[in-house]
């Protein structure tokens, strides 16, 4: 008996909370600036993050790749990692203006796909291929 009203008491309880929250409306352009304010958020962290994984892959190139795509991928890998530390030390000094941020992420996935096809185009094996 007590588990049943302690149940229905929970059910009611959960039925006003969703009514109190049934009222909130998030119009298309709140939504639109909340997701850019969460990119915004990320742009730098996610800058020295990438600027710190290229300079791990220029490494990484200079031990494991064979000639010519070892000094090809390891400059190009350095070239990344020195422009997306630029970047992030440009974030630092400078907010990007919400409207910025897509394509400002947009170029740090441009160089990142650049790599990629760079390196698939120089090794050109099968299992290297697989991303």
């Amino acid at each position: 008996m007590l588990q049943g009203l302690a149940s229905r008491q929970t059910q009611t309880q959960i039925l006003d909370a969703h009514d109190k929250t049934s009222d909130l409306v998030i119009t298309p352009s709140e939504l639109r600036a909340a997701f850019d304010r969460i990119v915004l958020e990320n742009v730098r962290p996610g800058a020295i993050g990438l600027a710190s994984l290229y300079v791990l892959f220029t490494g990484a190139h200079l031990v494991l790749l064979a000639e010519p795509a070892r000094s090809i991928m390891a400059s190009l890998a350095l070239f990344s990692a020195v422009l997306l530390f630029v970047f992030w030390l440009l974030l630092r000094r400078r907010a990007v203006p919400v409207g910025w941020t897509h394509p400002a992420v947009t170029g740090m996935a441009g160089i990142v796909l650049v790599n990629s096809a760079v390196h698939l185009y120089l090794t050109n094996t099968p299992r290297d291929k697989a991303i």
